[in-house]
């Protein structure tokens, strides 16, 4: 009988963690220049897109962030827990649609973002 109980609450906790959808998730780049070197202890800025249904599909949601490079030009971003230009995480349907990540970057760290 507890071996049952057991199974069950893990199979309820398992529904309830899948059913969640994601208010952030991780993202990491090494940011490199034209030559392919890595820019390091650099400031930089990106703006994620989020499309829906394709690459080229409608933006669900954006939003912009700054960072600094680490010495090897690492940087880790949070998906969701950047300045927002348009749309809300929460409104990204993952269930019902595909979804593709567009990563631009401006390499100065301004606006001026390359895809």
């Amino acid at each position: 009988m507890k071996k049952l109980l057991f199974t069950s609450i893990i199979l309820a906790v398992t529904i309830l963690i899948n059913a969640q959808a994601p208010d952030r998730f991780q993202y990491q780049t090494v940011v490199r220049d034209n030559l392919g070197l890595p820019l390091a202890s650099q400031s930089v800025s990106f703006r994620l897109s989020i499309h829906k249904g394709s690459a080229a599909g409608a933006v669900s949601y954006s939003e912009t962030h700054s960072s600094i490079t680490n010495d090897f030009g690492l940087v880790n971003l949070q998906v969701g827990g950047g300045s927002v230009v348009s749309g809300t995480m929460a409104s990204v349907d993952w269930e019902n649609d595909e979804y593709h990540l567009e990563v631009e970057l401006d390499s100065a760290g301004g606006s001026s973002y390359v895809s």
